[in-house]
């Protein structure tokens, strides 16, 4: 015990910084002279990145190999709107986009070329979401005449025919889909005269369930704006928006989440509140992102304004087996243009951000970095300012983990004097070096009544300077920490025939942590 008070006190006393990325000089991804808008990016686990745009109603494409450049630009459609991105595992991407208001989609497989757009449904959509599956799966959700609707996709088919999941008065859908199959579709609807955020749940390529409620207060407070996430063992995180309207003036404005456990019937009664305090800012204005990890690891996104002019950019993690969020943690504090940001996430944790910020003089760009899986999680990295000039704004981002190194690509709006552009830039950064030689092995101490399984594992140190610790994963979930002069740990009462993959990283003073190296015993 004294040993872990003495490395709590050591995290605490320190920087708590995870590193600096290294970003490239800003350059235009966008046609010179012409108005770029809504832009989106991904970026696949080899660190491929696609990003599409507006250039005045013409839908854009780029792609970026890894360690590459971007592309010529390719048109999906002379007259877009609304566009949304995805990409699997394998690197396959998928665009969605309102086209005389219809949901079409196109498709641009790993080195290969986009296909002609298909129709989803009919005329008078709006809102579409999509959801790629890490095997290549799609589902795409939608509002029209008041209804929400949707259509799959399964990996080298064709987008099915629509199915209506909600009842009348709907309207800003959300989807989500597990590796496991697990498909959870989210919107808010007006049920007699009382906002409620509903949902509907599948497993990929199956019926939708009927509708449910998630949440409905008195008519008194309203709820809207709904995100969804669904993990790898298909239990789901909704997170919305409670707030009180009067004329046009926001009061009571706080983030709420719900969990919906797999393969049940109901989401959680009682919602947990996540933001610290109340707002007064209009929620439709405020950006809400919720992402995943590979192990299930959940991390919420979101901009608060206290006085409707200044905004905070806040965030909170829910890790995997918990299910209480962490306290939110302020990435900004009271700028006056820290109204937008995105946030994406690598497979084993790592959350890179990027949000709008004013120094004073200028709106630039900042980005920071996080592990959420870690053993402290949501201590941010420095920012840093990656834009360029003085007009600067709406940034999307991608990161993905390739060997020991986080790679991250950004895109965002900048005002060159005459024209709105998209610039990009991209960046790395290295990882501290990880325990080598990690091994498990199985033994059991027979006491007579009962007998105790205990896998030990070791490891050889890491040589990267200043390491401090060693966290050990069960099953992807963080459950043991070392002293840095430990090497090896028990884990006592498991099962004769359990296999179990356990991972080892190495923490040093600035609690940036190495990658994860696995074994599997027995």
């Amino acid at each position: 015990m004294m040993k872990l008070l003495l490395l709590f006190s050591v995290f605490c006393s320190c920087s708590l910084s995870s590193g600096v990325f290294s970003w490239s000089a800003p350059q235009t991804l966008s046609t010179p002279g012409v108005n770029a808008s809504d832009s989106q990016i991904v970026m696949d686990p080899s660190g491929n990145a696609t990003a599409i745009w507006l250039e005045g109603a013409s839908l854009k494409a780029s792609t970026k190999p890894f360690g590459g450049s971007w592309s010529a630009l390719t048109t999906l459609s002379a007259s877009a709107s609304s566009s949304q991105l995805g990409v699997d595992e394998n690197g396959n991407v998928i665009a969605l986009w309102l086209e005389g208001g219809a949901v079409l989609s196109s498709d641009l497989p790993f080195g290969g070329s986009w296909s002609a757009p298909s129709t989803l449904s009919s005329t008078g959509a709006s809102t579409p979401q999509l959801a790629v599956q890490t095997n290549g799966n799609a589902v795409a959700v939608w509002a029209r005449s008041g209804f929400i609707e949707s259509a799959t996709k399964l990996f080298g088919g064709s987008w099915s025919s629509v199915t209506i999941l909600s009842g009348a008065d709907a309207d800003f859908p959300h989807v989500s889909i597990g590796s496991n199959g697990t498909v959870v579709a989210i919107w808010h609807r007006v049920i007699s005269s009382a906002d409620a955020i509903a949902s509907a749940s599948a497993t990929v390529g199956g019926a939708w369930g009927t509708e449910t409620n998630l949440f409905q207060p008195v008519s008194s407070m309203k709820n809207n704006y709904p995100k969804v996430v669904v993990d790898p063992s298909g239990d789901a995180t909704a997170i919305w928006f409670r707030y009180s309207e009067t004329a046009t003036d926001f009061m009571n404005v706080l983030l709420l989440s719900s969990i919906l456990p797999a393969n049940s019937p109901a989401w959680t009664i009682f919602p947990t509140i996540l933001s610290n305090s109340a707002g007064m800012r209009d929620p439709a204005t405020l950006p809400l992102k919720i992402v995943c990890d590979a192990n299930g690891n959940i991390i919420a996104q979101w901009t608060f304004s206290s006085d409707g002019k200044a905004f905070n950019v806040e965030s909170s993690v829910k890790q995997v087996g918990n299910t209480n969020w962490k306290i939110p943690a302020p990435l900004v504090i009271l700028n006056p243009h820290a109204h937008v940001g995105d946030i994406s996430i690598s497979s084993l944790g790592n959350a890179l951000v990027t949000h709008m910020y004013f120094d004073g003089v200028s709106a630039v760009i900042q980005a920071t970095d996080s592990n959420i899986a870690g053993l402290v999680p949501l201590y941010w990295s420095i920012p840093v300012n990656i834009s360029g000039g003085t007009n600067n704004g709406f940034p999307r981002v991608g990161v993905a983990l390739v060997g020991d190194a986080l790679y991250g690509s950004a895109l965002w709006l900048h005002f060159d004097g005459t024209n709105t552009v998209l610039e990009t830039s991209s960046g790395s950064r290295t990882l501290i070096a990880a325990p080598t030689d990690v091994a498990a092995v199985q033994s059991v101490t027979d006491f007579g009544v009962y007998q105790d399984y205990k896998n030990t594992i070791s490891w050889t140190a890491s040589t990267a300077p200043g390491v401090q610790s060693y966290v050990l994963y069960r099953n992807g979930i963080l459950f043991a920490t070392t002293l840095s002069d430990t090497l090896q740990f028990t884990d006592h009462n498991r099962g004769p025939i359990e296999s179990v993959t356990y991972g080892v990283a190495a923490i040093d003073d600035r609690v940036s942590q190495s990658a994860v190296v696995n074994v599997v015993v027995p």
